[in-house]
């Protein structure tokens, strides 16, 4: 009686999960990005991004931007990307504004789980949780005007 009871609430308890399929966003290398309105992070403020990301075994060798906003003067760009030489940076510009990790951090074909930190003007790159570069970004001072985050 215990067994019959067990799986008739086995049966009647479970459910049908299904799992979700095409929730990912996929660029061709050609003039792709996702607009948003927000300005971002602004002037010296501590600030963090992350994200997942798939870099194509046929991906163009050129910079490959995660998120970028700002301004084109000094120091006043945030561009989170992955670099010509298969690692990651940051860039803002002018002096004490640039980061970039070791090369070949970032390997063509594996999704990666990607993040910047700027803490306290010291920023920080890593790659599945694991640093992989730091320096002075004493210089990042991000207006609120200039490009939204995309």
């Amino acid at each position: 009686m215990k067994k019959t009871l067990l799986l008739s609430f086995l049966l009647i308890g479970s459910t049908t999960l299904f799992a979700q399929t095409q929730n990912a966003l996929s660029f061709d290398g050609t003039n792709d990005f996702v607009q948003t309105t927000f300005a971002g992070v602004a002037i010296t403020a501590d600030r963090t991004f992350e994200a997942h990301i798939k870099v194509s075994t046929s991906a163009p060798s050129n910079n490959l931007c995660i998120l970028d906003y700002g301004t084109g003067a000094s120091g006043s760009r945030n561009t989170f990307m992955v670099n010509t030489n298969q690692g990651l940076s940051f860039f803002s510009g002018g002096t004490n504004g640039n980061l970039s990790s070791t090369t070949g951090v970032i390997t063509a074909g594996q999704w990666v789980h990607v993040a910047f930190v700027l803490s306290s003007g010291t920023g920080f790159l890593y790659v599945d949780g694991v640093q992989v570069g730091t320096g002075n970004l004493s210089g990042v001072n991000t207006p609120s005007t200039g490009n939204s985050v995309r």
